[in-house]
């Protein structure tokens, strides 16, 4: 009854004096009375404690069921929750003050609450109020602006029901726990029920229909939440952090819409036919999904199926996010190292790839795909088992996917009928490594407070003085943009040239590799007798 004090003060003073009133103020002031007589020792308490601060046996006058609380998560947003109840408890040896809350949240498809508990550890003296982990929203100075955003955040979390492919960039929580967290920068795919399916959370409660007077047994419907239960909206959403391969949770204020790049495939060293064709197959596979042309065997052969070859940083990965961009679809890129080596292992994680790229309709892609379409023979029963599970897995697979390899000459035979294009490159030459160097600088230059300095020469100087394949030049240009970024200087060929540097291992490596192949090559022609040049 004590933190009924506010309202029956707050309502008595709003009433005139007067014989109609009598009566009402008379049990006002009795409850009031009431009040002083039961909690004279606390109020007093209370009034001997500095504003804006409050002692530990004193927190629960704070707090009322069904009051909204606010408080930071564990990515440090702003959020609320509704009261359920609280208790003072003794926990092997800790005295805590335990707040049940509950909040609003969606599982990507229906609306409902969960449920948590937060504790306040004992503390000496006192403690100021907005120090506490949770405390009264009621309470907090910028109470209007901070409803105001927070209202503004749930129209955005009810938006993002479903599955929705979005940009993020900050830390995120990673799925096994409400602790450790992850930079996560690029795009990530929404998809709260796969999250739930896939991996499930330890510390995520499950969702309810009813709230907490157990009083509906349905699920909330959007067009009739009321404003404090949208206050309470989760602040997070979960999902799969596409370039770590990560699921995790999310803060919404974090997410935005991606903006696709389809220039990405100007800057694809291939022959403008061929990127004419490309754009021109996947645009019209993305329109059509047309059913009618099929395999004979039904839903075989629907696929797009796209062989990419050539040595490492020469464009093919650069090709593969171009096909994401002009497809509008999430790049899913996935390595054979990481599918372990047994049968079982590849056939398994495969499936797992192939279950997520169909579920967002994303454009897959097989790094190293050399050990999937090796050719298969009778002495390599577990590499045969492997490549038939992958032709198997292919003949059935809807989408788009692109497989890159540098060993061509290895592939199965059986392999032919189900690519549907394959493109060949060859190693970068001066022109072709200017224009990579270009085009990675106008990236650094469009960072904010990066300026570039550098001319077309001196491009093609860079380009014809190193031996560096496209992965390598971005990693120096970012090299050189981070620097500037720090000295707040430009980026000039000096600073690439410096950068540069740091890469010589790989050309000394290079060097290295090429003395030991020619020392091979004398040998072998010394003992066949073949001394030409």
């Amino acid at each position: 009854m004590y933190h009924a004090l506010p309202f029956l003060k707050n309502r008595l003073d709003g009433l005139e004096e007067s014989d109609e009133t009598y009566d009402l103020r008379f049990e006002l002031n009795a409850g009031i009375s009431f009040i002083y007589e039961h909690w004279d020792h606390v109020i007093g308490d209370l009034q001997l404690t500095p504003k804006g601060f409050i002692k530990f046996d004193t927190l629960w006058t704070l707090f009322f069921p069904g009051c909204l609380l606010y408080g930071l998560d564990e990515l440090s947003e702003p959020r609320c929750y509704r009261l359920l109840s609280f208790e003072y408890k003794t926990v092997h040896g800790v005295t805590l003050f335990i707040l049940e809350v509950d909040h609003l949240d969606h599982d990507g498809e229906r609306i409902g609450y969960r449920t948590r508990s937060q504790s306040i550890i004992l503390f000496k003296s006192s403690k100021p109020i907005r120090g506490l982990p949770l405390y009264p929203l009621s309470l907090h100075p910028d109470r209007d602006e901070v409803r105001k955003q927070l209202l503004l955040r749930a129209q955005k979390t009810l938006r993002l029901k479903g599955r929705h492919i979005q940009n993020y960039y900050g830390h995120a929580l990673e799925g096994r726990s409400a602790s450790l967290k992850f930079n996560s920068n690029g795009r990530v795919m929404i998809d709260p029920v796969l999250y739930d399916k896939i991996h499930p959370s330890r510390y995520k409660t499950p969702i309810k229909a009813q709230d907490h007077h157990g009083e509906s047994s349905e699920f909330l419907e959007e067009d009739n939440l009321n404003e404090d239960q949208k206050l309470t909206m989760s602040s997070m959403v979960y999902g799969y952090c596409l370039r770590n391969k990560t699921w995790g949770a999310f803060a919404v204020s974090r997410l935005s819409d991606v903006t696709w790049d389809t220039s990405i495939l100007d800057s694809v060293e291939i022959d403008p036919t061929k990127k004419s064709f490309l754009q021109t197959v996947i645009e019209s596979h993305v329109a059509l999904r047309d059913d009618s042309f099929d395999d004979i065997v039904r839903d075989k052969g629907k696929g797009l199926v796209g062989l990419l070859c050539g040595p490492p940083g020469v464009g093919k990965t650069l090709t593969a996010e171009a096909v994401a961009e002009v497809a509008k679809r999430p790049l899913l890129v996935v390595s054979s190292g990481q599918m372990g080596s047994s049968v079982g292992e590849v056939e398994k994680c495969l499936k797992a790839e192939i279950e997520l790229a169909e579920a967002w309709k994303a454009v897959l892609l097989l790094d190293e795909a050399d050990v999937f379409m090796a050719e298969r023979d009778d002495e390599h029963i577990e590499r045969n088992a492997i490549t038939s599970v992958f032709l198997r897995e292919l003949e059935y697979y809807r989408g788009i996917i692109l497989l890159t390899t540098n060993r061509l000459r290895s592939i199965d035979s059986a392999f032919q009928s189900r690519i549907h294009f394959c493109f060949h490159y060859d190693d970068l030459d001066v022109t072709a490594k200017a224009l990579v160097w270009k085009t990675f600088l106008a990236k650094a230059g469009a960072s904010e407070g990066v300026r570039v300095d550098i001319t077309d020469e001196q491009r093609h100087i860079l380009a014809a003085e190193y031996d560096f394949n496209g992965r390598q030049i971005k990693n120096i240009v970012n090299i050189a943009r981070l620097y500037a970024l720090q000295k707040k200087q430009p980026i000039t060929l000096e600073l690439v040239q410096m950068a540069a540097g740091f890469s010589q291992f790989t050309t000394q490596t290079k060097k290295r590799k090429r003395a030991v192949e020619d020392e091979q090559l004398s040998t072998k022609r010394q003992k066949d007798g073949d001394f030409s040049f």
